[in-house]
């Protein structure tokens, strides 16, 4: 592995982002696309390993329906972060999500997925990942964020890094 990868706890497992491209309050899709690349950008400085576009479509505040051409500006704007995308998500309609008959199981997944997510003070999200790796013994860890702000998901991915750096006992840098 890289020795300027970054990564989180004991075991050393590398982080990556997994990026959604939200339009900003007020912005457009354009602003969106550029704030995404320079998040990429501003990840491959803080040692991110991989950056992901997630596909949806059918989603006003999200621009990434179209990831390859995402991809393509990302990985000319970056030098040493690879690339790529997770899948395609063909959303349902409301009304059809709405009318779909849900198992119990499906129900308790996405109540499971739900009850993973890591929020809070750095202590909390400091113990939350740990937690997280040591149960799932997951390899990679990809990072994401439901914040619309270009400059507070700079900041939240800042933080993600001091706590990875504060995990393997390095110093936190900006």
């Amino acid at each position: 592995m890289d020795d300027t990868a970054l990564t989180f706890g004991p075991r050393a497992v590398p982080l990556s982002v997994l990026d959604l491209a939200p339009v900003p309050d007020d912005g457009t899709a354009g602003d969106a696309l550029r704030a995404t690349i320079d998040l990429a950008r501003h990840a491959e400085r803080l040692g991110f390993r991989r950056f992901w576009v997630a596909e949806h479509h059918n989603m006003p505040g999200i621009a990434s329906s179209a990831p390859p051409v995402l991809i393509g500006h990302i990985a000319d704007a970056t030098t040493t972060m690879r690339v790529g995308s997770g899948g395609v998500m063909l959303l349902p309609s409301p009304e059809e999500a709405a009318a779909y008959p849900y198992s119990d199981s499906e129900r308790a997944f996405v109540e499971d997925r739900q009850a993973s997510q890591i929020i809070g003070s750095p202590g909390t999200v400091r113990r939350g990942v740990a937690g997280l790796l040591e149960a799932t013994q997951a390899d990679e860890l990809m990072i994401t964020t439901m914040v619309f702000d270009p400059a507070d998901r700079l900041t939240s991915f800042n933080l993600v890094a001091d706590l990875a750096r504060a995990s393997a006992g390095a110093p936190a840098s900006r």
